[in-house]
C-alpha cells in the first residue's frame, strides 16, 4: 500500500485513543468538595448528571483512591487531546496525498467508533442498522449476522465485518 507508514501510524493512533477512551470511560468524572458538620469533615463527589448538579457522599476509604483517579481522568483527557491532534494531522496529510487512503481513514474511524459503542447499546445499535436496511428490502445473511452477534458480545472488531464487505462491494478498492 502507498504511504504504509502514515496508515500504520493512523491506525496506532486509533488504537491508543480507544484505548485511553474507555480508560476514560471508567474513571469518576467530576471534583472533590468537602463540608464540615459538627467539627467532622465529609467528602463529596460532585458531578453534573444530565445538567443537574449530584454529589455523592464519600466513604473515607473511597476518598483516596477517587481523588487519584479523578488525577488520572484529567492526565488522561489531556493525553487523548494530544492523540486527537495527531490524529487531525495525519487525516490533513492523507486528504492532500491520496484521496483513496483518505477514504480509508475515513471509514477504519467510523470502526473505532462502532468499537467504543459500551456494550449496552451494541444491541440497539444493530437492531437499528437492521430497521434500515430491511426497510431498503436488503436481508442481512445469516454470516452476517453472526458476524454482528460476535461483535455485540466484544469477540470481534466492527472493522471485521464493516471492511470486507466495503471492499466486496467496490467502495473501498485498497482494504
Amino acid at each position: 500500500m502507498k504511504y504504509q507508514n502514515i496508515y500504520d501510524e493512523y491506525i496506532e493512533t486509533l488504537k491508543q485513543y480507544n484505548d485511553i477512551y474507555n480508560k476514560i470511560e471508567n474513571l469518576p468524572k467530576g471534583y472533590l468538595t468537602s463540608r464540615t458538620i459538627n467539627n467532622k469533615k465529609y467528602y463529596y463527589l460532585q458531578q453534573t448528571v444530565n445538567g443537574k448538579k449530584k454529589s455523592k457522599c464519600l466513604h473515607v476509604d473511597e476518598i483516596e483512591s477517587t481523588k487519584k483517579s479523578i488525577e488520572q481522568r484529567k492526565l488522561l483527557l489531556n493525553q487523548l487531546d494530544k492523540i486527537k491532534d495527531n490524529l487531525f494531522r495525519l487525516e490533513s496529510a492523507v486528504k492532500i496525498l491520496d484521496s483513496e487512503l483518505n477514504q480509508h481513514f475515513y471509514f477504519v474511524k467510523q470502526c473505532y467508533q462502532m468499537d467504543n459503542l459500551p456494550y449496552e447499546q451494541r444491541p440497539k445499535a444493530i437492531k437499528f442498522a437492521k430497521a434500515m436496511t430491511s426497510l431498503e428490502g436488503l436481508p442481512i445473511s445469516f454470516d452476517l449476522n453472526s458476524k454482528l452477534n460476535l461483535w455485540i458480545d466484544g469477540k470481534i472488531l466492527f472493522s471485521d465485518i464493516y471492511l470486507p464487505i466495503l471492499k466486496n462491494y467496490g467502495v473501498l478498492k485498497n482494504a
